[in-house]
């Protein structure tokens, strides 16, 4: 296990993802302030709410990749970090290049980023069917993603805890296939 000073050394990590996800939020909020001004005082469009409805199912969808897709981009990093474990023991800081550590800080990150990027996707596809079709559930739908989005702000404890909890299923899959 590394020594116990690596936790001090993951704020720029963490500010960065925090810069990311932040700017990522603030986007789509500033977009929603624009959809409602370019919406303001109009009418809905005539007849179905067709690009809402796909929309909507895009929302859903992005829901669901939330969920699936972060575990197995974890899981696959894990098995990488194994399989290039031994050529890198001992080798320096634990958050530089090849270390576990760093490895699994990587890790976090690319498990931050990549739902919230596809949860942006579904927020931009119904915040502009909102403009097109002024269909008010595509904008609480919109909303409601917003708030989810902002759930993924990544904080020191949460990612002091993944890392640790990694090192543990490391140990675990070691011991398995080892």
């Amino acid at each position: 296990m590394p020594d116990a000073p690596w936790p001090e050394k993951l704020t720029p990590v963490l500010r960065q993802l925090q810069m990311i996800v932040g700017s990522l939020v603030a986007g789509c909020t500033i977009f929603l302030v624009i959809a409602l001004f370019v919406s303001a005082g109009r009418e809905g469009a005539e007849g179905s709410p067709l690009v809402s409805y796909i929309a909507t199912a895009s929302g859903v969808m992005a829901l669901l990749a939330r969920a699936l897709i972060p575990p197995k981009i974890i899981g696959a990093g894990r098995q990488k970090i194994l399989r290039q474990e031994g050529r890198d023991a001992g080798r320096g800081d634990p958050l530089d290049g090849p270390s576990i550590v760093g490895r699994l800080l990587q890790l976090f990150a690319t498990s931050t980023i990549i739902p919230c990027a596809v949860i942006e996707g579904a927020i931009l596809f119904l915040l502009v069917a909102y403009v097109v079709e002024g269909w008010p559930p595509a904008l609480m739908a919109a909303v409601a993603l917003i708030a989810v989005l902002a759930l993924h702000m990544p904080t020191r404890s949460r990612a002091i805890h993944w890392i640790e909890d990694q090192l543990v299923l490391l140990e675990q899959e070691r011991q398995r296939d080892g």
